[in-house]
């Protein structure tokens, strides 16, 4: 129970910082810090930079701290995952 409780806030952090992107850029822009254009990192304009450093982010966190997370939570829901269902296996 308290595994599947930190799988699903493991989600609700996920889905927060990839959607978080879509709505502070715009806001960015408003406020003068993005500029419109392709002047931002590598001729790219600066809302693709922002979009492309979080995935990088999140790429670099998944490969880096992945271990750390199995070895708390066990791989059991990576695994149950890959095997088609979600209980927990005896």
């Amino acid at each position: 129970m308290e595994t599947d409780r930190i799988t699903v806030s493991g989600g609700f952090f996920e889905f927060y910082e990839l959607f978080m992107t879509a709505f502070i850029s715009p806001g960015l822009v408003r406020s003068g810090i993005f500029h419109v254009g392709s002047n931002g990192l590598f001729h790219l304009p600066d809302q693709a930079a922002f979009a492309s450093v979080t995935f990088l982010g999140l790429f670099l966190g998944t490969i880096t701290l992945g271990g750390i997370a199995d070895h708390w939570g066990g791989a059991w829901p990576s695994e149950a995952l890959r095997s088609g269902t979600l209980r927990r296996q005896p």
